[in-house]
């Protein structure tokens, strides 16, 4: 798993990597720095959501990119820490 760095080149290379890091997460970035990443993901077979696992809000306060492999395991980590578990 990853966060931070230049979106969408970072964003790219991690959900694309054969082995290590299979998905991308951030808060607080602007749609600028999401849309390209986003498209690129998807367009490659990858899954973008929020956090929660609900639709991607380009004004919304996070982003989570993988592979598609993991999406669901992803978000369902997301949910515990979430609710502080």
């Amino acid at each position: 798993m990853a966060c931070g760095g230049p979106e969408p080149r970072h964003s790219i290379w991690h959900t694309s990597r054969a082995e290590g890091w299979t998905c991308f997460w951030e808060f607080h970035l602007k749609p600028w720095d999401m849309a390209a990443g986003i498209l690129m993901i998807q367009e490659a077979g990858g899954a973008c959501t929020d956090m929660r696992g609900g639709p991607v809000d380009l004004l919304g306060p996070h982003v989570l990119g993988d592979n598609g492999l993991v999406h669901e395991e992803t978000v369902a980590l997301f949910a515990e820490i979430f609710a502080g578990k």
